[in-house]
């Protein structure tokens, strides 16, 4: 019987595919050895690479972050049982805190109590107080003050405040823990339990070429 090269050639480069390990991002994660199951209908979460300097907390103290972990769980859900919604609820109230800490930092400014922060109001108090502190005051003045009109009303003050937040963020000076990470089954929540056994596996295995993946099938 006569088969065609290019039959042939198709034929073994499926075999090859067949046979790759798992890949994401151009890096081999780790392959369920276990039977899949049928579906479900749940939608499969996408592994992710933990971050590491989470995975050296863990390394350091494995119990320390299960601990500290666990109490935010509880923060952002009584129950302990955590979903994205929590996830997202929680990072807007910690957004709102960061924001009040910083507007908070220029309200004396407003020494009449017109909402408003002048410039001679600025000068007048920092004439009271050290050179670092001034600068902190005509930085605030630069911008701020998006009109351009001398003054920086409560609207700018909030402004300048969520860009403040969102350029911290951005530099990596704020970072904030995202607890689905340990989302073993990929069913879109986060228990103490799940946790616990997500963080003991990282805990107990070293990474491979430096890096360590975890999600539904770790």
């Amino acid at each position: 019987m006569l088969v065609r090269r290019d039959t042939v050639l198709f034929v073994s480069l499926a075999v090859m595919l067949a046979t790759m390990p798992a890949t994401w991002s151009g890096r081999v994660l780790a392959q369920d050895a276990t039977p899949k199951s049928e579906p479900t209908g749940q939608t499969e979460a996408e592994p992710v690479e933990l971050d590491s300097r989470v995975y050296r907390q863990i390394q350091s103290n494995p119990d320390k972050f299960i601990q500290a972990t666990i109490q935010k769980l509880y923060q952002m859900n009584t129950s302990g049982t955590v979903t994205r919604a929590d996830v997202q609820r929680f990072e807007r109230i910690e957004v709102s805190r960061s924001r009040s800490q910083v507007v908070s930092k220029y309200l004396h400014l407003d020494v009449d109590g017109d909402g408003l922060i002048s410039s001679e109001e600025v000068k007048m108090v920092s004439a009271t107080e050290a050179v670092a502190r001034r600068a902190q005051y005509d930085v605030l003045l630069l911008d701020a003050d998006l009109d351009q009109n001398g003054e920086v009303s409560h609207a700018e003050l909030i402004g300048f405040a969520e860009k403040k937040i969102a350029k911290a963020r951005a530099s990596g000076r704020v970072r904030s823990l995202d607890p689905l990470v340990f989302d073993l089954d990929g069913d879109g929540k986060v228990d103490p339990a799940e946790l616990v056994r997500c963080v003991r596996k990282i805990a107990s295995e070293a990474p491979k070429d430096g890096l360590i993946t975890i999600g539904p099938r770790y």
